[in-house]
C-alpha cells in the first residue's frame, strides 16, 4: 500500500515514542477511514497519545479529521493542549481562513 500522507519522518524516529505511538501512525498513512485507523486503539488512547498522534500530522486536513474524530467520539475527552496543538498546525497555513472558520466553531 502507498502511504495517503507523504510523512519527512521516519518510522525509525517514530518507534523513539514507543508503546503503541508507531503502529497507529502507520496506520494513519495507510488507512483513509478514521474508524478503521484508530479502532483498534480506542480504549486504550491516552491524552499523551492522543497529543502524539496531532503533533505527527503534516497534513493539516488529516490532523483537522484526528481532531474533528476525537472530539466526535464520546469516549474521548479533550484538553486544552489538543486544541492548541490543532491551532498551532491551523496556523501554520499560509491564509488563516481555515483557522477563522474553526474558531468560529
Amino acid at each position: 500500500m502507498v502511504p495517503l500522507i507523504k510523512r519527512t519522518l521516519r518510522f525509525d524516529y517514530w518507534e523513539n515514542y514507543g508503546g503503541c505511538i508507531p503502529s497507529i501512525l502507520e496506520a494513519l498513512d495507510m488507512i483513509k477511514d478514521l474508524d478503521g485507523a484508530l479502532n483498534p486503539w480506542e480504549d486504550t488512547l491516552s491524552d499523551r497519545d492522543k497529543s502524539m498522534i496531532l503533533k505527527e500530522q503534516s497534513n493539516w486536513e488529516r490532523a483537522l479529521e484526528i481532531f474533528e474524530w476525537f472530539k466526535g467520539n464520546g469516549c474521548y475527552e479533550l484538553y486544552v493542549i489538543h486544541y492548541n496543538i490543532t491551532l498551532k498546525i491551523l496556523g501554520e497555513l499560509e491564509n488563516g481562513a481555515m483557522l477563522d472558520v474553526c474558531v468560529m466553531k
